[in-house]
């Protein structure tokens, strides 16, 4: 079935933070598993950190590096 097709059909659970689980020491590999073990559908994780508090040295790229990610 195409994402499309599944949207269509049901709720789909897209979940992420998936940086916070690795700077806590977690593999990728169990993360991943974490997240598909409690039900996600999707997981996403690129733009972490893409904030101006955690971006201090380019507070005015924060919002382009969270539309890159």
């Amino acid at each position: 079935m195409t994402l499309s097709e599944e949207l269509r059909s049901r709720i789909l659970v897209l979940d992420g933070a998936m940086g916070t689980m690795l700077q806590r020491g977690w593999s990728e590999a169990q993360t991943l598993a974490a997240y598909v073990e409690a039900g996600a559908d999707i997981i996403t994780t690129n733009s972490f950190t893409a904030n101006r508090i955690s971006m201090p040295e380019a507070p005015g790229r924060a919002a382009e590096v969270a539309r890159a990610a």
